[in-house]
């Protein structure tokens, strides 16, 4: 092992890089084949990092970075779309010298991992599509001032559990499978999840930071966009693709449709878990990826 890959082990590196659009942060741990992990909107890195970066770090090189406008990186001063999202990351593995990676996307974030096999299929050893949400495949979600949102804040209030009013519409949608799961949630469960979106006091830089985002750009309409991510490229995609979706997710009728279109698509459908899967069973994620990651066609 070199002196760099065991000083990367032993302590994860953390920095920012500035690509063009601005200054991206990241983490960077463990040794092995590189592997890029891209978090959904209204997230940021450590929805990984506790989980499966850990996990992942045992056997890959793994770099986590927060998207433009999340986390610690840049508010974005031009375009968001799973394009743009998309360039950035390609950057990002330029700058810190990764010449092809695996790329494991959640939920847009899978979008963007996807966008980057369309624009750069040589930079893309593999694709880990963890509950992804593809704007060409599935209806955007309502807006949050819908009535179908503004029920499930009532029925989360009636458990105890108090919610901004402008949480962020994704959040909605994960509190939705969540009250509608098999078992009883308790009110500290629902706290939780709703924390992953800025929902209490010690979150609530990142409810500011995506409200700032939402309210003084454009991406609202960026991240709803198809922006070239057409049924048409996901059909000319090659390279080798996991997809992994909870039973309970919103956004399983976009595994459904990445198994027509996505050519060699392995698609798993875990029972018993909604949209945040890799946040709330990293293991089971991890398992999938391990055995996907050791198939031949895919470790080439």
């Amino acid at each position: 092992m070199s002196g760099r890959a065991a000083a990367r082990e032993a302590a994860p590196a953390r920095g920012r890089i500035t690509v063009r659009r601005g200054s991206l942060h990241y983490v960077r741990t463990g040794t092995g084949p590189e592997t890029v992990l891209i978090h959904g909107l209204a997230s940021d890195l450590a929805f990984w990092y506790l989980g499966i970066v850990p996990l992942l770090a045992r056997r890959f090189t793994v770099t986590a970075f927060d998207l433009p406008g999340h986390g610690y990186s840049d508010m974005p001063t031009a375009r968001s779309t799973s394009a743009d999202l998309a360039a950035d990351t390609l950057e990002l593995m330029d700058r810190l010298e990764i010449e092809r990676a695996h790329l494991v996307g959640h939920s847009f974030g899978g979008s963007v991992a996807l966008h980057a096999a369309v624009l750069r299929p040589d930079r893309v050893s593999s694709l880990v599509l963890a509950d992804a949400r593809v704007n060409a495949l599935q209806a955007r979600l309502p807006a949050r001032d819908d009535g179908r949102w503004q029920s499930v804040h009532r029925r989360i209030e009636d458990l105890g559990v108090e919610l901004p009013e402008r949480l962020p519409a994704v959040a909605y949608s994960v509190l939705e499978e969540l009250l509608d799961a098999r078992r009883p949630l308790s009110g500290d469960e629902l706290r939780s999840a709703a924390r992953l979106f800025g929902a209490g006091p010690a979150t609530g830089r990142k409810l500011a930071r995506w409200l700032r985002l939402m309210e003084t750009t454009g991406a609202g309409a960026d991240y709803r966009a198809v922006a070239g991510l057409t049924i048409e490229s996901l059909e000319a995609i090659r390279t080798p693709a996991l997809a992994v979706y909870g039973e309970r997710s919103s956004c399983l009728p976009t595994g459904r449709g990445l198994e027509c279109h996505l050519p060699g698509l392995v698609l798993v459908i875990e029972p018993g878990l909604g949209h945040l899967h890799p946040f709330l069973a990293p293991e089971r994620l991890h398992g999938h990826m391990v055995r996907f990651l050791d198939r031949p066609e895919v470790a080439a």
